[in-house]
């Protein structure tokens, strides 16, 4: 057992050490922190090398004459490029003109674009090899080895980095809660679930669509405003009696309000994520409905029997669930803000 614990943590520490790895990495190249008008410029030589992805922070650009002049220094040469701004919106960029070293380099706007604080940015891609070697090529390449690893495939990268760090959070939750019952593991296991609910019903609220809403008398704006106090409150409340849950704190009521709200919860979730079952299963319309009633009533009994294996298995379900969640949000989020995902 202590190798185990030892084990684990070393595992978490390793965790821990790579996922701020990853956000730090994350922050410095980040196209969306720089005041750039473009997403990033790739180099296409066409088949002869390889193409090479330009960061937009090593552009230092100006803005004047309703016009976007950027340079940026490549293998002791400078590589010039100007935009005319878009009238309605100015980076909306038109005839992309380019030069190295004092010769005009092909330049059009390429595919993507990627969302950020001041809108949508595209990437653009210089139409020749600028008159340098393979090697150079290469050189520049490796010079900037994140930014060509990701390439124009940021939301990808974004998605995946989100995906797998959650997913070994949620493992690394579960053993944890598994071989430690501790204040630390309860609060996290309450943290967690009092976050997934509430972001759950965040999202449910904010997807109600309005000409639904105007159907019984309520107005957008007192819905918008509802959202994030009925959140809070369901966070809050979810929260506060799971950790009166796993901290075997529960009298009749508590036990019953518990097991009753984390049934419905339960079998409202199963009845929103699985409408497959009535596309892909034989007589799916009434085997949906008795699967979400059978889910709904089995956690009702699991939650309200209280024994220390249910406590167990319900704190680790919880903890990996609400580690999968929060990380998967909160990383990716940050992407977004970023400028990585489109």
């Amino acid at each position: 057992m202590r190798q185990a614990r030892f084990t684990l943590y070393f595992a978490l520490g390793f965790f821990l050490v790579t996922l701020l790895s990853i956000l730090v990495l994350m922050l410095q190249v980040a196209p969306g922190r720089s005041n750039v008008p473009f997403m990033g410029m790739a180099i296409d030589p066409g088949p002869s090398a390889p193409i090479v992805y330009l960061p937009n922070r090593i552009f230092d650009c100006t803005n004047q004459n309703q016009q976007f002049r950027c340079e940026a220094t490549l293998k002791d040469q400078t590589l010039q490029i100007t935009f005319d701004q878009g009238k309605d919106y100015i980076y909306n960029l038109k005839n992309c003109r380019a030069t190295y070293a004092a010769k005009a380099i092909d330049c059009q706007q390429g595919i993507g674009g990627n969302m950020t604080n001041r809108g949508i940015l595209a990437y653009y891609v210089l139409n020749s090899d600028l008159g340098l070697t393979v090697a150079q090529l290469q050189a520049i390449q490796q010079q900037y080895w994140v930014t060509n690893l990701i390439g124009t495939g940021s939301e990808g990268f974004a998605f995946f980095t989100s995906l797998g760090m959650a997913a070994i959070g949620a493992i690394l939750a579960i053993g944890l809660n598994w071989l430690d019952d501790n204040w630390l593991t309860r609060s996290f296991t309450s943290l967690s679930s009092g976050f997934s609910l509430a972001l759950f019903v965040y999202y449910w609220m904010g997807g109600v669509p309005f000409t639904t809403l105007a159907q019984y008398g309520i107005a957008d704006t007192t819905w918008s405003s509802a959202i994030p106090i009925v959140t809070i409150a369901v966070g809050t409340l979810v929260s506060i009696l799971t950790g009166l849950y796993v901290s075997r704190h529960t009298n009749h009521s508590a036990k019953g309000m518990v097991s009753l709200l984390f049934g419905a919860a339960l079998a409202f979730l199963i009845w929103y994520v699985t409408p497959f079952i009535v596309f892909w299963i034989p007589g799916g319309f009434v085997l949906r409905p008795l699967f979400t009633l059978g889910i709904g009533i089995t956690t009702v009994i699991l939650f309200w029997k209280n024994n220390p294996r249910s406590i167990k298995f319900f704190s680790c379900g919880i903890s990996a669930l609400g580690a999968f969640v929060m990380l998967l949000f909160w990383i990716y989020s940050l992407a977004g803000n970023l400028g990585y995902p489109d």
